[in-house]
This record gives structure tokens, sequence and C-alpha cells, in this order.
């Protein structure tokens, strides 16, 4: 990377950090120094900085105008950072230094960290950059898709090709996430009957962290270290590991950075594994399988996306089985109880659903989408709301028959539901958000306070700008 004059070296500390994507100032920073080369390189702040002229660098200290402009953006990505007289201060201090652990099997923040595909992303980066202006205290827990999501294009024959395209790390605004005694993070997760080394990497979003995991380590087999290797790509059966990578060793990942989060919240059932490392723990602390269960359950939130049923992953008993074989330590007595939370029969025979465990093992549930139908594991009622149409629905699943039948506590899921207009070059994105959920999932034991009132925020487009 360029050397930078001292007048400016914290060019380098602006561009790793997310936050400028969305803050007129932080953009202008980088437009205004080189737009051609702004252009030419995607909106890509970190590529900029490699290939940056130190004639133009010089050219941009004699600027009066534009060094004002990058003393500001600095200033305000400090206080960003310092998170002082925030929404959240003045409206939840009870929230305190306590986190919230977001986990999401995609984050679109911009589009030189491509590991998004769609609204599951756009929704998740949102939150992020959300969270930071508001001083949330998340910490966001995703993959590291080296080959991201495919770019589709047809032939002249009317065929799709899809075509996947890796990543060049250097240009991505990631860095290798450190533990508190200052190495680069590593975890092991079982597989199977393997153990599949997992690396951390950290995206800077102000406020909000992100870690990504990664498996393509020299350690792990070649079949393993293509377990993180793009999003929603493989079989069945590389899809139920991918989600076991994410669930366990993301939890596994927060502890080794130090991280206790008040709050889990799991967007969408990808990453509802979460559920059976963090019982896995407190059972190992000598809590019984149903307090930790209560405990889990008290502290878990959960985002449902479609009631579509093929939106929800469904894998057979004995995959889940197989691969989950070395993960239950001193659970494993409470195997059975694990695996039927998780049980759901959508017609075709009983399959281990992971939307089922989440709404079974989470406290809150809400909804992104308005549900229309009963053909999901989600069988949802809703009848139209106020003004602001909002919709309220009841849900209920129930697990199978007989002694191990299992119903889920709290059968409110709360519809939200979002807008996107054009997204050019002053797009504007406006969410409708009916309410949220971490009032009931309790900060700290024994405090339960109402969810905030969301308001209608208005914000630049999250993945493309001018």
């Amino acid at each position: 990377m360029t050397h930078l004059p001292d007048r400016v070296a914290r060019l380098h500390e602006l561009a790793f950090d997310l936050w400028w994507s969305w803050n007129a100032d932080a953009r202008n920073v980088f437009r205004r120094l080189d737009y051609p080369l702004w252009r030419l390189t995607a909106h890509n702040p970190v590529k900029m900085l490699q290939l940056i002229s130190s004639e133009t660098l010089q050219h941009a200290l004699a600027d009066a105008e534009w060094l004002t402009l990058y003393d500001r953006a600095l200033a305000r990505l400090d206080a960003a950072r310092s998170a002082h007289s925030t929404w959240v201060e003045s409206h939840c201090p009870e929230i305190g230094s306590r986190s919230i652990a977001y986990f999401s099997a995609e984050f679109a923040l911009h589009q030189s960290l491509p590991i998004y595909a769609g609204g599951l992303g756009v929704l998740a980066g949102d939150h992020c950059k959300e969270a930071s202006d508001l001083g949330v205290p998340l910490i966001g827990v995703g993959f590291m898709y080296p080959q991201g999501y495919f770019r589709q294009s047809v032939t002249l024959d009317g065929w799709q090709e899809e075509v996947y395209e890796k990543l060049t790390w250097a240009d991505a605004p990631i860095e290798p996430a450190v533990t508190p005694d200052g190495k680069p993070c590593v975890t092991a997760v079982p597989l199977g009957n393997r153990t599949v080394l997992v690396a951390v990497w950290r995206v800077r979003l102000g406020r909000v962290k992100l870690y990504l995991l990664d498996t393509d380590l020299e350690e792990n087999a070649p079949w393993d270290r293509e377990l993180s290797a793009r999003l929603y790509g493989g079989d069945r059966e590389t899809r139920v590991q991918q989600e076991i990578i994410l669930g366990i060793g993301g939890v596994r990942a927060l502890k080794a950075m130090g991280s206790d989060p008040a709050v889990y919240h799991l967007n969408e059932g990808h990453a509802a594994f979460v559920v059976l490392q963090r019982i896995r723990d407190l059972c190992e602390k000598g809590w019984s399988f149903d307090a930790a269960l209560e405990e889990v359950r008290r502290t878990t939130v959960f985002t449902t996306h479609t009631p579509v049923a093929a939106g929800h992953d469904a894998f057979p008993f004995h995959l889940v089985e197989t691969h989950l074989a070395g993960a239950w330590g001193d659970l494993g007595a409470h195997r059975e109880r694990f695996l039927v939370l998780g049980h759901y029969d959508n017609g075709g025979g009983p399959m281990f659903n992971m939307t089922a465990l989440a709404l079974r093992a989470s406290g809150s549930v809400n909804g992104v989408t308005s549900c229309r139908s009963n053909r999901s594991p989600t069988a949802c009622t809703c009848r139209r709301g106020s003004r602001r149409r909002s919709e309220s629905c009841s849900t209920s699943i129930s697990g199978p028959t007989g002694s191990s039948s299992t119903t889920i506590p709290g059968s409110s899921i709360a519809c939200g539901r979002s807008r996107t207009r054009s997204c050019g070059p002053r797009a504007r994105r406006s969410a409708r958000i009916c309410s949220t959920s971490y009032g009931s999932a309790r900060v700290r034991s024994g405090a339960r306070r109402p969810p905030p009132r969301a308001s209608l925020r208005r914000g630049r487009c999250s993945i493309r700008t001018r």
C-alpha cells in the first residue's frame, strides 16, 4: 500500500472502516481525492490507496478545502466509535457494556466485500449500520466467503451461467481478528469425527464489529478448506456443515475474543446451531438441560424472513447426527431431547428443520415479511393492523407426538416490512419496523424492559454510491 504523508496518515484507517460507506463526508474524502481512480476501483478506498500516485497526494495536501473535509470525516469517525451521547445511552442505559451477538449467513455492507446474495444480507448490513449510529453494542458473526456469491450471465441460447470470482484479499476492508493476548484468533470446531480449524477476520463498522469465519487454512483438509468458500454453494451435506461452523464456531470465536454477549440474535435459521453450543457450555458448568434451555430461550432472539417452505433449511436426521457426532460433550446424554427441538414434518416425513429449532429455542421471535401461508414451519395467522401497516401474528409449532412433544413458549411474532426506493445516485432507503425484540430478551438478569420505539429513518443506499 502507498506510503502516506503524516498529515493524511489516517486515510488507511478510514479506508478500512466501512463506516465511510454510509457517511457523506467520509465518502467524499476518497471521491474528491482522485475521482477517476474512485470510479476505476468501483468505489473501493482500500484498492485506491494501493494505486494512488504520490503526485495526487501532494496535490491534496495543498488543497485546504479537501483537508478540512478529511479532518471533519475523521472527527466524526472518532465520535462514532466512542459512542457517547447516543440514542442507546439515553434510552437504554441498562445495556451498559453488554453486547448483542448478531448471527447471519450474509452481510451486505459494500460491494468491495461481496459476502451477500440478496435481501437477507441487505437487512443484516443495514442493522449493523443502524446499530453503529444508535450506539447499540452489536457484534456481527458471519462467513468470510473468498468466492462470495456467483455472478450471473445468460448465454445466447438462454442458459444461465454462474461465475465465481475469487476475492483479492488485499483489496478487501478486512483484517485478522486478534484475541485479548494479541494472537490471531483461530478456533476449533468439531465436525463429524474430525476437527476443523476456523480463522476469524474482523470488519470495522464504526462502533460495530463484524467477525467473519474462514476455514481456508493449510491445516485443514482440502474439502474442509472449501466449506467457507461460497455463499449458499454445494449440496445439502455441505450446507449442514457450514451451518454447524457458523453456529458452533461463531459462539466459540466470540468466547476466544473475550466477548460475553447478553443477547444472541439469529438472523434466519442458518445460525440455529448457536443454541447447541450455548446449551452445552451451560451444562458443562453444572446446569441441568432444562435450566440451560430456558436460559438460552431467555436470551435468544430469532428473525425469520419468509413463510415459504423452501426458505427454511431442513436436513435428514442421520445427516445431522453424523456431523454433530463430535459436538455433544456433556450434552450427549440429552442428545435426543436436543434433536427433537428441530423435528418437523412438512408432509414428506420428519426432518431436522433449522427454523423449527430456532423457534423452539428463542424467547422472542419476529418476522420481516407478511405471513400468508401455512405451508412453512411457522404456521402464521395475520390480520391487518394500523395505518402503519403493522401486522400481528400468532404461531405455534409442535414436536412429534408422544412423550417428547415440544411446543414453543411465547407464541407471538411481530412482523415488520421494509421498502426500498429506486437505487440511484441519491437513493434513500426507509424501513417500517413494527417492533424490536431485545426488550424481551433480558439484558441483565431480572431486568425486563419494553422494546425501544423505532422511528422512520432515511439513509443512503447501502450497496452502491456515486
